[in-house]
């Protein structure tokens, strides 16, 4: 992982949820520095905004959770895995305050073909 690692992840997420919740905003710190700003269109509220991230491991579930994001599995994982890693994020999410609050989504990749044998 790079230098800032987590920091500058945190601070990212913080000033788009900022950008596409206030009517205006702007920025001055360690990462980014902009003058006020809007983007449009603007979601009506913080918990409208739905954002999902397809990366997952231990230190950041903790601020996924924090931040209200959506956990988004690969179905290329075994399924005890992924009940593993949805009840874990879940239990977080409860921790943080966000029961009930967060969705979980599976990437599934299907081949078709002319036959079974040829699409697996």
């Amino acid at each position: 992982m790079f230098r800032w690692g987590r920091s500058i992840v945190v601070k990212s997420l913080e000033v788009i949820l900022g950008l596409m919740t206030f009517e205006s905003n702007s920025f001055k710190g360690k990462f980014y520095e902009f003058p006020p700003i809007e983007i449009r269109p603007k979601v009506n509220a913080a918990s409208a905004l739905e954002i999902y991230s397809a990366s997952y491991n231990e230190s950041s579930r903790e601020v996924m959770a924090k931040y209200g994001i959506g956990l988004l599995l690969s179905s290329s994982s075994p399924l005890d895995k992924l009940q593993q890693k949805i009840a874990n994020y879940e239990r977080e999410a409860i921790d943080t305050g966000r029961e009930g609050g967060i969705k979980t989504v599976m990437l599934s990749m299907v081949y078709v073909n002319e036959s079974r044998e040829i699409a697996i």
